[in-house]
């Protein structure tokens, strides 16, 4: 099939989220007839150069008022309706409407198709709605019920277009998918083809009991609008200097906020527009528009301009005119004498744009407060709306706590409420429960207040669930809180800098300050800046741009932060060949380019603190730039001469490439730093995926640099990793995350790291997906936050040592030097692995968790033990003052379990000490006492009990240890943990994998992003990617059969390549060392499943494997059945032998391979067996 240019596919994600939760209208007559539609075809997979042909009768037993459709077809339909061509008689791919109202009759109806196959992929889809005189409406959709041919006898004729044609021999379509899933899910608009239960009638009214003020923006979460001047302005001028729209402090108003119009016009009537996702995301049927304004003295009008359901065309109200010099309150009713083309609109609608208009030429304020729908409020969460008061990024640790919210009642009558309110620890563990009663006065703010009962909350973060005692199965807010000591301000004063990047050019000043707080109270040393040239520099010679651009930046210079300049793009068009010179229009004139970079270097001369210079952001996605590699060196050179000639201080770094993008253009970022090698000073490139990506990335750029003979720091102008918005783990995921990248980065001697992002912005940016941030939307700090915060606290101003300690092979350590101590990261090379270790030490120890907490070992006998945390952890001490030695207790090789049996591990026990030392173990009710000479060891056996439901995962042993010395001195006394292992036990009664899944992998915590932009769309679900795995074993090898639900089936590589297809990765390290990882796809050439081995060590099996395999593809489904010869993987094949394995499932969309899901560890990212799983044959 061919495909036009996509929807961004996070504008795709946030729609399909619409139609989820936009609301029934009340007042509508009952819904007959279909829901959702899917993309339907004939029951045998597509054929190229085909067509097959589609019926759908529709019987209407009164007229029609209205019927409006939407149509897709791959490759392309030609529609009848009733017999007659359609008009237009056909539709590809797209979202095509049709308004049948008129073709539509009572009666019997036939709605046929003749859909035509290039090749690839094929498909119909169809949904309507008829809306008939009575009131009732009827729903269509493509479906099963639709009938469909592969052949019309030549007898047909035309008889095949009218309902009275004898169908019965046609079969059932076959329903393939939803509308946004599959290979079209970034092609059409999936709401319009979702019966969300509105109709398009807006008239019906509201009940007065469900009526009530749904709030667009009360402005009191220091936000801000996107926008900017659209007429009127002085050239050059832009957002935010002098233009902005957003939240003001104001203490008269309810919630101490308002929002604030800043403008600036030289002309009459001039206009700025403004946008925000969030109130973009409200999808509601309004009976008006409501908010309060203060115009203070200025004449101005408002206008609103909706989107509806189809998210296509919009809907501008007529103005609301602002007059006077106090607060007024403004209503706007939405009907068809107030909304233009009312009468075409589909509820529901959503807010797409706000227009101000100033009358006359001016420089002041407006002030816009409340802005919010009469609407039924039932549907949009009930009368009560809860959000967090910002008292401070963080709870000062000893310090009372008081959590309050702001309680919006949204309707008229007072409501007495009881509250709930849950805390939760770092470890998802909940440890405080707080309930209050409170009184929320009618359509008024009051506030809700929870003051915890005593001050011992240790360091870290904690999540807060409010609940409602009306609505308890639905959380009134979820957010975090933070208890730690803010670093306060700029700690370090040397390379590797901690940076940041914020969204400062889109931020009004009041939450510029309060970020620049934040920055603050983190201590960062770097802010990243975007820069758009356009906005800069509209006009040649102007200083307006300028003049803005160091009015947003010196509140970060008063902070004592530098600032790194990311010239994202936006070059100005004055700078742009006209089209008769022949000349690309992608690429500017070279020499114009070179007159604006020599202002943008004056501009660096003349404020020192910025310190770098990045041009364009991620040059190598197409989704950025369409930039050739020659015109981005030729422009690269340009800039370099341009800027040093006037600011010689600053570096310039390179593009921030993405280095391994699945969708960056080939060659791009290699042929960047090689054959840009003479113009930068820094070798900059991204990374937003987990540790070892980071790792390899980086490498990979310093491998390109060595091969030119450049030698210059690399850095990271923009590195992050999602939380997500619901799930606890992820958000320490990302804290974890943030503490191993910015370690690996500083121990690799890079010149800056800046973490994206300080703050989510999906509430701001139109279509936004985003979870990157160290705070949320409600100003709340996440773990993250903290993990930096205390991240920077132990590495300012330290080093990469020069000869590093390993105090144990089962963590990874960086070894950082100070002026007077070392620092180590650490961490478990396996997730989950817990356990403790002992290093000999020559002074005092102190070791602290993720978020701050320490605690102080001294030395006994020249020992000190410390226990592993599961998350990332420093160890403090004097330079030169620990060293490794042998562990006092460590677990045997026998350490592998199934769930569900008891067995007794063999414990080592030995004595480190140079004097003899005798001691107790005690797990549970039983207690071994041993007594060892210096240097002596003995083997003791604890029984251990594993749970039915225990996952296939590293575990942990607790035991509590008391040594003394012989002459009953004591030496340890405290806890002792070490790992064992829950296998997966293989069966083997009939030599072939049984119904029920042995591995199942479908939630979020499995899965791994390899791609992130925003062409690129998250995980959804199951139905995205998931796994169901059995395995057995007989005589002939392991047996595997892999179901995949996967909504975009891909098979695009052939050969050695076949890991980049939607694919199976499988890796095995035997008992006697032998190592291999094969993959298992399908040959893009030979179109057969094949096994390649990419890794046999050291037998040498690699290649093309002759093994047998069977892929069956079918409705996103993909079903893997293969043998693998034990001889192949160097495996005996003998009960109760233990096998390594890792498997992982590769996710192509599009061509692209943009995730996956890992059981175990070790093959992507990094080939290391350490992280494989256990199997053990039964």
């Amino acid at each position: 099939m061919t495909h036009p240019f996509p929807f961004p596919r996070t504008l795709l994600f946030v729609m399909s989220l619409m139609a989820v939760f936009a609301a029934p209208h009340h007042g509508v007559a009952e819904t007959q007839g279909a829901g959702t539609a899917f993309w339907i075809w004939y029951p045998e997979k597509p054929a190229d150069k085909t067509s097959r042909y589609f019926r759908k009768t529709i019987h209407l037993d009164a007229p029609v008022d209205t019927a409006i459709f939407h149509f897709a077809a791959d490759d392309f339909a030609f529609f009848y309706i009733n017999g007659k061509p359609a008009s237009p008689a056909g539709f590809g791919l797209g979202n095509k409407k049709y308004d049948l109202s008129r073709q539509l009759t009572q009666g019997a109806n036939l709605l046929a198709f003749k859909v035509d196959n290039s090749r690839g992929d094929a498909g119909l889809l169809a949904y309507g709605e008829i809306i008939l005189r009575d009131g009732r409406i009827l729903k269509i959709a493509t479906d099963s019920t639709w009938k469909t041919t592969d052949t019309l006898p030549p007898a047909a004729g035309d008889s095949w277009l009218t309902a009275a044609y004898d169908d019965s021999r046609w079969l059932p379509a076959r329903a393939l998918c939803a509308p946004d899933a599959g290979p079209w899910r970034s092609l059409i608009t999936p709401a319009l083809y979702k019966d969300d239960g509105i109709t398009s009638n807006a008239r019906t009214p509201i009940p007065p009991a469900n009526l009530g003020l749904l709030t667009i923006d009360d402005f009191s979460d220091t936000s801000s609008w996107m926008g900017g001047p659209r007429r009127g302005q002085l050239p050059g001028s832009n957002n935010p200097f002098p233009f902005s729209f957003g939240s003001s402090p104001n203490p008269d108003r309810d919630d101490g906020f308002t929002g604030e119009f800043v403008f600036h016009f030289t002309e009459p009537d001039g206009i700025a527009r403004f946008e925000k996702n969030a109130a973009k995301l409200l999808q509601v049927v309004p009976a008006a528009i409501a908010f309060s304004a203060n115009p203070l003295g200025h004449e101005a009008l408002v206008t609103f301009e909706f989107v509806d359901k189809r998210n296509q065309q919009t809907f501008k109200t007529t103005p609301v005119r602002l007059t006077g010099n106090t607060w007024q309150p403004y209503r706007l009713p939405i009907n068809s004498d107030t909304l233009l083309n009312h009468d075409s609109i589909l509820y529901p609608i959503a807010l797409r744009n706000l227009y101000i208009e100033v009358k006359e030429p001016a420089a002041g304020k407006i002030l816009i407060d409340d802005l919010a729908y009469e609407t039924d409020i039932t549907r949009h969460g009930g009368p009560l709306h809860a959000r967090p008061n910002y008292t401070g990024i963080a709870r000062v640790p000893g310090a009372p706590i008081e959590l309050t919210y702001r309680v919006r009642n949204r309707q008229a009558l007072s409501r007495t409420t009881d509250w709930t309110l849950n805390i939760f620890n770092a470890a998802n563990r909940k440890i405080r429960t707080l309930t209050a009663r409170a009184t929320h006065p009618g359509n008024a703010l009051s506030t809700l207040s929870f003051r915890l009962p005593d001050n011992t909350l240790p360091n870290g973060p904690y999540r807060a669930e409010l609940i409602a005692s009306d609505a308890p199965d639905d959380l009134a807010h979820f957010g975090w809180f933070g208890v730690f000591t803010p670093n306060g301000h700029r700690l370090n004063r040397s390379p590797m800098w901690f940076g940041i990047e914020d969204q400062e050019i889109r931020n009004a000043p009041a939450e510029t300050a309060l970020h620049v707080d934040w920055m603050r109270a983190l201590g960062v040393d770097l802010a990243r800046s975007g820069m758009i040239g356009g906005m800069l520099e509209s006009i040649p010679g102007t200083r307006v741009g300028f003049d803005g651009y160091a009015k947003l930046l010196q509140p970060f210079f008063d902070a004592d932060i530098d600032i790194l300049i990311d010239y994202a793009g936006g070059i100005p068009p004055w700078t742009y060949p006209k089209p008769e010179s022949g000349r690309s229009l992608h690429t500017w004139d070279i020499n114009l380019f070179g007159e604006h970079m020599t202002r943008i270097g004056h501009f660096i001369a003349r404020h020192p603190r910025i310190k770098y210079f990045e041009f364009l952001n991620e040059p190598d996605l197409p989704h950025f730039s369409t930039l050739a590699l020659d015109d981005y060196l030729a422009s690269l050179r340009t800039l370099y001469q341009a800027i040093k000639a006037e600011a010689p201080a600053v570096k310039i770094t390179t593009g921030g490439v993405t280095v391994g993008h699945p969708r960056a253009t080939p060659g791009f970022s290699k042929g960047m730093y090689q054959q840009g090698k003479d113009y930068y000073d820094i070798a900059a490139f991204h990374s937003h995926g987990p540790p070892d990506d980071y790792k390899r990335y980086q490498d990979t750029v310093k491998t390109w640099l060595t091969e030119v003979g450049k030698n210059v720091p690399v850095g990271n102008t923009e590195a992050g990793f999602r939380s997500y918005q619901g799930n606890h783990s992820l958000f320490i995921k990302q804290a974890e995350v943030l503490v191993q990248k910015i370690t690996i980065a500083k121990a690799a001697a890079s010149e800056f790291y800046v973490w994206f992002m300080l703050q989510d912005y999906w509430d701001k940016y139109i279509d936004a997906d985003d979870s990157f941030g160290l705070v949320t939307v409600d100003n709340q700090p996440k773990p993250s936050f903290l993990a930096y915060n205390e991240l920077i606290r132990q590495l300012a101003n330290t080093r990469p040592a020069a000869n590093p300690v390993q105090l144990d092979p089962r963590l990874e350590i960086h070894h950082f030097s100070g002026e007077w101590e070392d620092i180590l990261v650490c961490w478990p090379r396996i997730t989950g692995n817990a356990f403790n270790f002992s290093i000999k030490a020559t002074s005092p120890v102190t070791v602290i968790d993720l978020w701050g907490n320490q605690q102080k070992l001294t030395p006994v006998h020249g020992m000190v033990y410390i226990n592993a945390h599961e998350l990332p952890f420093y160890i403090r001490s004097s330079t030169n003052s620990i060293a490794r030695t042998s562990p006092l207790v460590s677990i045997g090789a026998d350490n592998i379990i199934a769930a569900g049996e008891t067995r007794s591990l063999s414990l080592e026990v030995s004595n480190p000490y140079p004097q003899p030392v005798k001691g107790t173990l005690v797990s549970g009710d039983i207690t071994k006492s041993f007594a060892l000479n210096s240097a002596e060891t003995t083997r003791i056996q604890i029984p251990v009990t594993v749970p039915a439901t225990a996952a296939v995962a590293p575990h942990s042993l607790h035991l509590v240890a008391k040594v003394e010395t012989s002459d009953g001195q004591p030496v340890y006394s405290g806890e002792i943990v070490l790992p064992y292992f829950v296998c997966l036990p293989v069966k083997a009664p009939a030599g072939t994998p049984g119904d029920t899944p042995q591995i199942t992998l479908a939630t979020i915590e499995h899965v791994r992003e390899l791609a992130f932009d925003p062409g690129t769309p998250r995980w959804s679900g199951a139905e995205d990617l998931s796994v169901r795995a059995r395995v057995a074993w007989d005589n002939r090898g392991l047996h595997f059969v892999f179901e995949i639900r996967d909504q975009d089936i891909s098979f695009p590589a052939s050969g050695p390549d076949i890991w980049q297809n939607d694919c199976l990765q499988l890796a095995f390290l035997s008992a006697r060392g032998d190592q291999t990882e094969i993959t298992v796809s399908r040959d893009a050439s030979t179109r057969t499943p094949e096994i390649w081995c990419h890794i046999s060590s050291p037998k040498n099996h690699t290649g093309e494997w002759d093994v047998p395999a069977s892929i069956d593809t079918a409705e996103g489904k993909i079903v893997y059945r293969f043998t693998l010869p034990f001889e192949k993987l160097g495996v005996a094949g003998t009960r109760d032998e233990l096998v390594k394995m890792s498997f992982l499932v590769a996710d192509n969309d599009g061509g692209k391979r943009l995730r996956i899901m890992e059981w175990g560890g070790g093959i992507e990212g990094g080939k290391n067996p350490t992280l494989f799983n256990w199997l053990r044959l039964d």
